[in-house]
């Protein structure tokens, strides 16, 4: 009888636990707004009393590599929007959203750099089953390689796809955990590019 009554005395403390957590959860969540839907841009930057990213947040700047293994910045990029994508070759909603970024690719190319950053290291992915998959696939848009892990750590991504929007100044405009519709990053290039 003990046994059962620690028991329940245990599980009443790890439902308490659980729903402070959430309550504290719910309660943060109302106060902190980061830019996390693609399709907004503009809402957030009025909400705030912005205009044209004024109210933006720097991005951060680290390292990378492109597909010769050559190290890149994030500020080499700067000048024009940008896009990153995070993913890895385990991720499926990774690949389910390549073919939108394919097409975004080839539709904006010239207007906004695309930086698809594979997330090399996580949970054994390489730069070879990375490269490997996209030239299988025959993706043409810029492949780049997160080795380091610095993007990720800088821009904590802990789930994948992430992807970031920055605008031409280098500000963070936009951050989008999970799966993007091909619409979505449409508006959102759509509005980037209006600016």
């Amino acid at each position: 009888m003990k046994k059962y009554g620690k028991l329940l005395a245990l599980l009443a403390a790890l439902a308490v636990l659980i729903g402070g957590a959430a309550f504290a959860y719910s309660r943060l969540r109302e106060k902190v707004k980061a830019p996390d839907a693609l399709g907004q841009i503009k809402e957030q930057e009025e909400e705030s009393g912005g205009e044209n990213g004024s109210s933006r947040q720097e991005a951060s700047d680290f390292t990378f590599q492109d597909a010769s293994g050559e190290n890149v910045k994030l500020s080499d990029f700067y000048g024009k929007p940008t896009v990153i994508n995070f993913w890895a070759t385990w991720c499926g909603y990774c690949k389910e959203e390549m073919p939108d970024f394919q097409a975004a690719y080839e539709r904006y190319g010239d207007e906004v750099n695309f930086i698809i950053l594979n997330a090399t290291g996580s949970q054994g992915e390489t730069r070879e089953k990375g490269a490997a998959y996209l030239e299988e696939q025959g993706y043409t848009f810029p492949a780049y390689y997160d080795e380091a892990g610095m993007g990720s750590y800088m821009y904590s991504v802990y789930s994948l796809p992430s992807t970031i929007l920055i605008d031409k100044e280098g500000k963070i405009a936009a951050y989008h955990r999970g799966l993007i519709t091909g619409e979505a990053l449409e508006q959102a290039l759509g509005q980037l590019l209006e600016e």
